[in-house]
C-alpha cells in the first residue's frame, strides 16, 4: 500500500510544477511549517508535493491533530 501511494505521488508530481498538498488540520500544517527541519524549503507558507517526498522522518510529541 505505502509503495503504491508513494508512486502515485510521484506520478502526480511529474504532471506539474509546484502542486500544494492540502492539508486540511490547521494545526498539523503549522506543525509542518514550523518543523525544526525545514520542510517548507521555499518558504512559501505551503507544502509542495517535492518538499513532502524529501521529508523521511517526522516525530511531533503531544499535538493535537484532528485528521
Amino acid at each position: 500500500m505505502r509503495k503504491l501511494l508513494v508512486s502515485l505521488i510521484l506520478l502526480s508530481s511529474l504532471t506539474g510544477n509546484s502542486q500544494i498538498v492540502n492539508i486540511p488540520d490547521p494545526v498539523f500544517k503549522n506543525a509542518l511549517l514550523n518543523y525544526p527541519t525545514a520542510i517548507d524549503t521555499d518558504f512559501d507558507g505551503e507544502i509542495q508535493v517535492s518538499e513532502a517526498l524529501a521529508v523521511h522522518k517526522l516525530v511531533f510529541n503531544s499535538r493535537n491533530f484532528t485528521s
